[in-house]
Formats: C-alpha cells, structure tokens, sequence
C-alpha cells in the first residue's frame, strides 16, 4: 500500500531576504546624506525605507563601511557619561584629620556624612548598602 502525501497551499508565505550590493547600499547612503528622501529612494531602488534607514544609522554610528564612503568615527554620546572607576584607592598615606566627605542630595533628602579616613571600610560598607 502506498502512501498518499496531501500538499497544503502555504498560508504563510516565507520570508524571502533580499541582499542588496556594498555598491548600490554606499550610492544610497551618499544620496540620503545629500538630502535625498528615504521613501523616494526606496522607490526608484528597492529596498524598503527601513533598511535604507537602518544603514545610514549604521554608517553614521561608524559600524558599516562601504566602497566610495569615507569611514566615520563615531562622536562620542553626551547621553552617555564617561564611567568613573568602579573603585577609588584611598592612600594609606593621609594627613592627620583627613576625612572622607559624603554628600548624596535629592528631591527630598540632602545628605552630607563626613567619615574619618581610619574608617574608610565602614564607608564603603554604608555606600554598598545604600546603592542596594
């Protein structure tokens, strides 16, 4: 006995990924930067607006180099602030009387602790447990 496989139309169409030339991606970019619409672009090109977008953001992020495209050195954020070393040595050679200033301020609560240097573990202990 033979089996009989019955073919069901797909429902769902599966997602054909188009791949676009470093060529056509680079004449695009310098045509967007020229002040170039990225609907109009997509229309007499091809690919969809969203993908023109997302390479431009690419290129200007300095993520994507192209052919016939000056690379880019991304800026530094000024949304993203330089971090501060996560631990800050205290030098065992202190003046007398040196303290350690604490100062936390916010909508409602301004606080400022003034710690001896001797007891800079228990400082640190307090700022552990506040950041919590």
């Amino acid at each position: 006995m033979s089996e009989v496989i019955e073919k069901h139309p797909r429902s769902i169409k599966s997602r054909e990924v188009k791949k676009y030339s470093d060529l056509l991606k680079s004449q695009l970019i310098k045509a967007r930067l020229s002040g170039a619409k990225f609907e109009d672009l997509s229309q007499s090109h091809g690919p969809c607006a969203d993908s023109i977008r997302r390479w431009c953001a690419l290129y200007r992020a300095g993520l994507l180099v192209l052919p016939g495209l000056d690379p880019v050195v991304p800026k530094p954020s000024l949304a993203a602030p330089k971090s501060a070393p996560s631990f800050v040595s205290l030098s065992s050679h202190q003046p007398a009387g040196a303290d350690i200033q604490l100062s936390i301020k916010g909508v409602t609560l301004d606080l400022n602790v003034t710690w001896p240097v001797s007891a800079a573990l228990d400082c640190s202990q307090l700022i552990q447990s506040l950041l919590k």
